[in-house]
């Protein structure tokens, strides 16, 4: 059976509500640090606007919205409730052991089983986290399967629009707003050690699907070609992008793509927010100490693979690689 699913506000199935991750926290305290409106920070999350204000209302103090005491709270709340172990040689238990050993987070794990298995009971992330910090799963630990490593993220700011631009992100039609189609992309690069290279990245907006090409410099006719190559025989509809020097052939893009390009608002980070999101999660891979110079495309292909097949929250549980060819589950 082929399955479908819609992944804008407003069209397709409604899904059953599910827990704000720490990340979603984050990105919603910087999100009103910048001033978006509730209905905006809902829809770059995929959420509906009443349950962003009813995170905002619950986890609040008098000193505002904080990511950090806001996820304290909620898991308080919750700790009354019987959270069951998971039983060593169990389908459950070596279920995660396998997830986990491909990097996924824990609730895209416990999204997916019950995706995958309605009639069993359900898993919760946070008994997964509990197993991991009391070492409990075989050769799984913080640091080497979870993407933050036990670590609180870090707020990216945005850099000087350096180009001039034809089109700005703000004048998006409406079809790139509401992510109704496959072939939007957003566009970045992510950096390692000064002069060894960088990674070109674009991820579409409907499924989340992931490319990435390994790229010598961040000049703008390797940047180009670079993203010329990753998009040959796919979709585009079109292309949005950071306001660095390094996409300053973007004109050229558009002709041989005959596609429109749009740009970020300088500081605006979150105006690209699905490929700003999938960077991060790049970065447990490639930290900012990366030699990309001793990284091959194979590697970075195989990173790539792992991402496009683990579960979004936000795709209902299915993978971008699921959404953007329309592959069955098994």
């Amino acid at each position: 059976m082929l399955i479908t699913t819609k992944t804008h506000i407003g069209e397709g199935p409604t899904m059953l509500y599910t827990h704000f991750t720490l990340e979603e926290r984050i990105f919603l305290h910087d999100s009103k640090k910048q001033g978006l409106s509730i209905r905006r920070i809902a829809e770059l999350l995929d959420r509906a606007p009443s349950s962003v204000s009813r995170e905002l209302k619950r986890n609040q103090s008098k000193h505002g919205y904080r990511a950090i005491r806001a996820d304290i709270l909620a898991r308080k709340r919750r700790s009354n409730s019987s959270v069951r172990a998971l039983k060593q040689g169990s389908a459950e238990f070596e279920y995660v052991i396998e997830r986990l050993n491909n990097y996924w987070p824990p609730e895209a794990i416990c999204g997916r089983w019950a995706l995958e298995h309605p009639e069993r009971q359900k898993l919760h992330y946070s008994t997964i986290y509990r197993h991991i910090r009391q070492g409990r799963l075989p050769g799984i630990t913080r640091k080497d399967n979870l993407r933050r490593r036990g670590k609180a993220p870090r707020s990216k700011q945005g850099g000087q629009m350096t180009i001039h631009p034809n089109r700005l992100i703000r004048d998006w039609p409406e079809a790139i707003k509401t992510r109704s189609r496959i072939g939007d992309w957003e566009g970045d690069t992510i950096t390692g050690k000064i002069g060894s290279g960088l990674i070109t990245t674009l991820v579409d907006r409907n499924s989340r699907y992931l490319l990435a090409g390994k790229v010598p410099s961040k000049h703008a006719d390797v940047q180009r070609q670079s993203i010329e190559t990753l998009l040959k025989n796919r979709p585009v509809k079109s292309l949005s992008l950071d306001n660095g020097v390094e996409f300053a052939e973007h004109e050229k893009i558009e002709k041989r793509l005959y596609t429109k390009v749009y740009f970020a608002d300088p500081h605006c980070p979150w105006q690209r927010g699905s490929n700003e999101y999938t960077n991060g999660l790049l970065r447990f891979f490639f930290p900012r100490s990366s030699d990309f110079r001793k990284v091959t495309q194979e590697v970075v292909d195989h990173v790539v693979d792992l991402l496009n097949r683990r579960p979004r929250k936000c795709l209902g549980w299915l993978t971008p690689e699921e959404v953007f060819k329309g592959v069955a589950l098994p």
